[in-house]
């Protein structure tokens, strides 16, 4: 920023000033015209390296190598075109060009004070605080009045004072006169790689980037954005490993989302001759993670929620409904769950994969904590975390009954509602984490029973596993024909490997294939571009005969007239938005803007199955919703409530002929009034004593051998 002011004494070159001034006048003087002041803001010249180049290629070179130079002599320029009663302007260079973003790990020393500019997504935070850009400081000694320009963060005072007849050298004798110092807003972010540029196994770099201006306060955490900006160093000496970070010209946030892929016209063509086979279907469905053979229902499910359904916005902007599938696979060990969330984290392109083990509230939704590098002791910053990192994303959580139960309950507000809200330290802030969650848990046994209800195998509470769309269960069943398969499938891909391993190891190059060297059609790069084009591009509507389809399919389930007596409600309202999500991917798949009968069935297929696996009550042979809403079936609440029935009749007996306090009832009792009403005594016996240790509906008085009702 240049002041008007300090026009006069400004150092100038007086070619580059005349460089700037024809740019101006060609491209925009109408721009610089309408300049004027602003009350919140210095006045601001937006100039988009496009039109650099269009009048003077060699100028967009001086601009990167000497940034400082270029932009005071450009913002001199536009300030002597504007009109005199604009104080001051700020000169920002915007949309760079993509061969000029440079990767954050390619940062190095060479390109210290020259313009860089990177893409990258917010992973941290401080809010917005006014800096001293000039300081006015008071000569202890002799009172007069010294300006300093001050660095990026820290103060710097005079050491000298500009009063020859003063012998005062000591910075501590300088006095701040802040109300007299020119200040400017100022936030620091930090910037990380996004998911996109990352091969596997990689960490992703970060960036500390110094906003000044107009400039600060527009990013929340989780983000994309563009910075350009000069890279600087830290200034302090005692260390001879420097720190960099940027000091921002400009930030741009990224609006047109994390599908943005470039797709040249071949990979287009490519792309919409897969969409179009009759076949598409089973095409993705052995492209997901080929190196594991079967599990098709949940590599279907998995490419759908790829795809994912259509994010749709109200006309009061604050009603919203999520396009995002989730998914949750609960499987024995070694059937290759963990090997499908990888392979989802990697044909998404913002895709984030971590492991329950490891992972707190925190590390998956966002975070307010002082971190003394970024922000100092006494500064809280908001920590962006793996579900805000990954909006418009994947988010693949491994080994999810892991994490302890509070840790996971912060996750609710993230599926549903896709934001995550912090109220910490001072700090209210809401989060978008507009993502697909995909997760994997083993059963609570280590490996299923398949004598045990499987709602009762999950370790996960109720509130959580009600917010995914779709719960497959994975198991590893002996099988003589698909075993054989399994074991030809991983020979013959050892067999590849020993062959590409004896390539590489004489010195030649692997030679790339169509597959990518599996049997899938679609390899993983084209994958993830398919799945960028459609979530880009396509947005299918609902036809009359989808919405028939999905509306009988969820009116014939919940009125079945082969129930009988069972109250069981077979499906909610949740899972009808579910299965419009499901025929929404299923179109995009085929790149259809209309969602069509076929696209409905095969959303109906998938939820058939799902409910088949987790929703079906054994008992009955009915589906229940609430097998997956609550754990518990209605034909076995139906039994708990028989036998609290049975204690409470028992008890009431008892008391009038004897006192309250020994009224209870004993198990042999409570048995035998079960059994005369057609229950199993084991199943009694054994439901009491789960009563009994969760001790909410009963309890066993003092030291008595015998329950009453609480």
């Amino acid at each position: 920023m240049i002041e008007r002011s300090t026009l006069p004494t400004a150092e100038r070159n007086e070619g580059l000033v005349n460089t700037f001034t024809e740019f101006f006048e060609e491209q925009h003087s109408d721009d610089i015209a309408n300049l004027e002041n602003w009350m919140t803001d210095t006045p601001t010249l937006s100039i988009p390296f496009d039109s650099v180049q269009e009048h003077n290629a060699n100028l967009i070179d001086l601009i990167y190598s000497e940034p400082d130079e270029a932009i005071h002599n450009a913002e001199i320029a536009a300030l002597e075109m504007a009109d005199d009663d604009v104080d001051d302007v700020t000169v920002r260079f915007s949309e760079p060009f993509d061969s000029r973003l440079l990767a954050i790990r390619e940062i190095r020393d060479e390109d210290v004070g020259n313009l860089v500019s990177i893409e990258g997504i917010i992973s941290q935070h401080i809010e917005v605080k006014p800096k001293i850009e000039t300081g006015v400081f008071r000569c202890a000694s002799c009172g007069t009045r010294n300006e300093k320009k001050q660095p990026a963060e820290n103060l710097a005072k005079p050491r000298v004072c500009i009063n020859e007849d003063c012998s005062n050298t000591t910075a501590s004798n300088f006095h701040v006169l802040y109300e007299e110092s020119e200040t400017l807003n100022f936030q620091k972010v930090r910037v990380q790689e996004p998911p996109s540029r990352l091969e596997g196994g990689e960490d992703p770099q970060k960036i500390d980037v110094l906003l000044r201006g107009g400039i600060t306060g527009k990013v929340k955490g989780g983000e994309k954005v563009t910075v350009s900006g000069v890279l600087r160093t830290t200034e302090s000496q005692e260390r001879a490993v420097l720190n960099t970070y940027i000091d921002a010209n400009n930030l741009e946030k990224e609006d047109k989302g994390t599908e943005d892929m470039d797709i040249t016209d071949d990979e287009e063509s490519r792309i919409k001759d897969f969409a179009s086979r009759d076949e598409v279907y089973d095409i993705l469905t052995e492209s997901i993670a080929p190196s594991i053979k079967g599990h098709n229902i949940a590599k279907r499910a998995a490419a759908y929620q790829a795809f994912g359904g259509v994010h749709k916005q109200f006309a009061d902007s604050s009603t919203t409904i999520r396009g995002d599938i989730h998914v949750l696979y609960v499987g024995d060990p070694g059937v290759g769950k963990s090997q499908i969330l990888q392979y989802i984290k990697n044909v998404s392109t913002s895709g984030v994969y971590t492991s329950g083990k490891g992972s707190s509230a925190a590390g998956l939704t966002a975070s307010a904590v002082r971190d003394a590098e970024f922000g100092g002791n006494d500064q809280w910053t908001l920590k962006a975390g793996a579900m805000v990192i990954a909006d418009k994303g994947i988010a693949c959580i491994d080994e999810l009954d892991k994490m302890s139960d509070s840790d996971r309950s912060s996750m609710h507000e993230a599926l549903e509602q896709q934001q995550v809200s912090i109220s910490k330290a001072g700090i209210n802030a809401t989060l978008k984490s507009r993502c697909s969650l995909l997760a994997a848990a083993n059963p609570i046994h280590g490996r299923f029973d398949e004598y045990e209800p499987v709602p009762e195998q999950i370790d996960l509470e109720p509130a959580l596993i009600s917010r995914f769309d779709l719960i497959f269960i994975i198991q590893d069943l002996p099988d003589k024909e698909s075993d054989t398969e399994i074991a030809d499938h991983i020979l013959e891909r050892n067999k590849q490997g020993q062959e590409n391993a004896r390539v590489v190891g004489h010195g030649d190059e692997l030679e790339s294939s169509e597959d990518g060297g599996t049997t899938a059609d679609i390899e993983q790069e084209i994958l993830k571009k398919y799945i960028a084009y459609a979530r880009r591009n396509i947005f299918p509507e609902m036809t009359d005969t989808a919405k028939s389809a999905i509306r009988d399919f969820y009116v014939d389930l919940r009125n079945n007239e082969d129930s009988g007596e069972n109250d069981a409600i077979p499906i909610t309202a949740r899972k009808l938005e579910a299965l419009v999500r499901l025929s929404e991917a299923s179109a995009r798949i085929r790149l259809s803007e209309s969602v069509t009968g076929d696209d409905a069935r095969r959303a109906i297929d998938l939820m058939t199955e799902h409910l088949k696996q987790v929703g079906m009550d054994p008992e009955t042979g009915e589906f229940d919703a609430d097998m997956i809403e609550s754990g518990t079936p209605q034909s076995q609440r139906d039994k708990i409530h028989s036998i609290l029935d049975i204690i409470e009749k028992i008890c009431n007996e008892k008391e009038e002929d004897a006192d309250a306090d020994r009224a209870i009832a004993k198990m042999d009792e409570i048995i035998e009034n079960a059994e005369e009403i057609g229950m199993d005594g084991d199943e009694v016996e054994s439901r009491v004593n789960k009563l009994a240790r969760e001790g909410q509906e009963i309890y066993s008085p003092g030291s008595a051998d015998g329950y009453r009702r609480i």
